[in-house]
């Protein structure tokens, strides 16, 4: 099962390093800190660079969230696992969401796809099969913004997606 910590904003990285130095790795199965790949203009100049998905959180999956919990409470820099009333689990459908972006690795590649009468089709990347979820699609900025349920609210999250080719009108699915 996938929990989630909280980590300082910028101190994902060096919590990962923390938590891999202080905590046995038998106690876990693998620790992620998605990130996506996107284009920022600068000096007039298109670069790709790396930005977190969700700025302050780690992802541990584990199948003993408690023993986990009490080290990581009691190593230096401590964080918090987050939870109600106990440790609760990411939900089966945010699961499925982080799998399905994280399966081949942190690192979310961009997409690529293109639009056919203001219908968004993915051909390769992370928003393969997510296409009814894409309520947004800039393509000067090439990004896609999916809304997903996720730490039990709605929230929009940018991808990134290269729009290789425009066919017919893109005025409908909120295309700019």
């Amino acid at each position: 099962m996938w929990y989630v910590i909280w980590a300082t904003t910028g101190k994902e990285e060096l919590t990962r390093k923390a938590i891999e130095k202080n905590i046995a790795g038998e106690l876990y199965i693998r620790i992620s800190i998605p990130q996506i790949v996107k284009y920022e203009r600068k000096g007039g100049v298109d670069r790709k660079v790396l930005k977190r998905l969700f700025p302050s959180y780690i992802f541990v999956e584990t199948d003993r969230i408690e023993e986990f919990a009490y080290r990581l409470v009691h190593m230096p820099g401590f964080s918090v696992v987050l939870r109600n009333e106990g440790y609760e689990a990411l939900h089966e459908a945010e699961e499925r969401l982080l799998v399905s972006l994280i399966k081949d690795g942190d690192v979310i590649e961009i997409s690529t796809g293109f639009i056919e009468n203001g219908k968004v089709r993915i051909m390769t990347g992370a928003l393969s099969g997510m296409e009814g979820m894409i309520k947004k699609v800039n393509k000067r900025k090439r990004l896609a913004t999916i809304e997903v349920v996720m730490f039990n609210r709605k929230t929009s999250v940018n991808l990134g997606l290269e729009v290789l080719e425009t066919l017919g009108e893109d005025m409908e699915n909120n295309i700019v």
